[in-house]
């Protein structure tokens, strides 16, 4: 694995995670695709419109979020995934990063409030 991409991909979410990145819509328009598809913990399905129209109103975080157990994996040579745990929110994030242009884009993400552990783990 790349060491490079690993860590480019943790800075590109660490990034998305700034509350001034969240709400900043040219932020916004040039990290995400334009099909980008985003599954949010509530179930909801968001278009990269939709998610930048949400986020503009309210970014919501009310302070830093941590990132633990980054994992990135690459499915091709230009896709990779990543998944990583917010402790501050108790959620699993999951997303799907694609190069277009010579620069990484989001194109998929999904955020996942953590369940009590029924005994699985990974």
């Amino acid at each position: 694995m790349s060491m490079k991409i690993h860590q480019t991909l943790l800075d590109l979410e660490r990034a998305i995670l700034a509350p001034n990145n969240r709400a900043n819509t040219d932020f916004l328009m040039n990290i995400l695709t334009p099909d980008f598809l985003e599954i949010g913990a509530s179930g909801t399905r968001y278009t990269r419109a939709n998610i930048i129209e949400h986020l503009r109103d309210k970014p919501g975080f009310d302070g830093p979020r941590s990132v633990e157990n980054f994992f990135a994996k690459p499915l091709s040579e230009d896709t990779w995934i990543v998944n990583y745990r917010i402790p501050e929110t108790t959620t699993q994030r999951t997303s799907i990063w694609q190069k277009r242009g010579g620069e990484w884009k989001m194109r998929f993400h999904q955020g996942t409030v953590e369940q009590k552990s029924k005994g699985l783990s990974h």
